[in-house]
């Protein structure tokens, strides 16, 4: 619904109707209100294997109060527009997405002068350790830069993970 900008009033009777086709069927989430919906027939694995940077423009990302509800209360706010003296994390913030869980967030920048995708700051969440981290962080970074046509990753000192990651890098 918040995608394509529909407010309750439209979405709601289109859920309704993709339900009662048999497209979609409610189900309950451990913690959630409110239902939650899947493809119909659709096989929930029993681990969740997804790694990814996420861009803080996905979708799973902008609309706070869903990524808080499926993450456990992982708080995200874009610092863009936060004078730098205010900033948590960074100008340009990207989560990391590993195992299906959100365990870390970098301010990443491309520095093309230097054919470089620099990483200014690297964030490991509470409860997580930079070790299992770095590894799996360090790849993704290495596809991004590849996706821009950089040709090295360098790392900034900000953050706990950024020792760790460097060294992953290596």
């Amino acid at each position: 619904r918040d995608y394509f900008r529909l407010s309750p009033r439209q979405s709601k009777p289109a859920v309704a109707e993709l339900v009662a086709d048999g497209e979609l069927e409610a189900v309950e989430v451990d913690g959630w209100q409110a239902p939650g919906y899947l493809r119909a027939g659709q096989k929930v694995p029993r681990r969740d294997r997804g790694t990814a940077l996420l861009c803080p423009f996905d979708p799973l990302i902008f609309f706070r109060p869903r990524v808080e509800r499926l993450f456990g209360g992982f708080r995200y706010r874009i610092e863009i527009y936060t004078p730098a003296a205010k900033r948590q994390y960074g100008y340009y913030v990207w989560p990391f997405l590993l195992d299906g869980m959100l365990v870390g967030r970098v301010d990443l920048k491309a520095d093309r002068a230097n054919g470089a995708l620099h990483v200014v700051g690297a964030f490991t969440e509470p409860e997580q350790t930079p070790e299992r981290i770095a590894g799996p962080l360090a790849q993704e970074l290495r596809t991004m830069a590849s996706w821009l046509n950089l040709s090295q990753v360098t790392v900034g000192t900000n953050g706990e993970l950024a020792r760790p990651l460097a060294a992953a890098l290596r």
